[in-house]
C-alpha cells in the first residue's frame, strides 16, 4: 500500500513547485508595482484623472446650459414661425384676389360705356369747353 502513495507524491510535489513559482512571480509583480519609482509617480495619473473629471464636469455644465438656450430659442421662435405662416397665408390670399380686381374694373367700365351708349347722351364736347364758349354751365 505504500507504493501507490509514493506514486502520487511526485505529481503532487510538481504541482506544489509550480504553484510556488506562480506565487513568487506574482510577488515580484507586486514588488514592482509598489516600487519607490512607481509610488512616487502614482499620484500623477490620479491628479490627471481628477483634472480630466473636473473638465468633463465643466463641459457637461456648458452643454446643459447650451441645450437650455437652444430650447428657449426654439420656444421663442415658435410664435414667430406661426405668425409668419399666418402672414404668408394672408399674402397668398391677396395675391389670388389680385387678378379679379382688374377683371372687375373692366366689367365696370364696360357697363359704364354700355350705359352711356344706351342713354344716347354721349356728348363729344368736354364740360370745360362748354363753359368757356357760353360763359355759363350747361348740363
Amino acid at each position: 500500500m505504500l507504493v501507490p502513495d509514493q506514486l502520487n507524491v511526485a505529481p503532487a510535489m510538481a504541482d506544489m513547485r509550480s504553484t510556488i513559482e506562480r506565487i513568487n512571480r506574482t510577488a515580484g509583480r507586486i514588488d514592482t508595482l509598489f516600487s519607490d519609482q512607481n509610488v512616487s509617480t502614482g499620484p500623477l495619473p490620479l491628479q490627471n484623472a481628477d483634472g480630466a473629471s473636473a473638465n468633463a464636469l465643466k463641459l457637461l455644465g456648458r452643454s446643459v446650459h447650451g441645450a437650455c438656450q437652444v430650447e428657449d430659442l426654439v420656444r421663442d421662435t415658435r410664435g414667430i414661425v406661426t405668425n409668419g405662416g399666418t402672414g404668408l397665408k394672408d399674402s397668398i390670399r391677396r395675391i389670388d384676389a389680385t387678378p379679379y380686381q382688374p377683371e372687375s374694373a373692366g366689367r365696370n367700365i364696360n357697363e359704364f360705356s354700355r350705359t352711356i351708349r344706351e342713354s344716347g347722351r354721349a356728348d363729344p364736347e368736354p364740360t370745360a369747353n362748354r363753359r368757356c364758349r357760353s360763359g355759363e354751365m350747361k348740363d
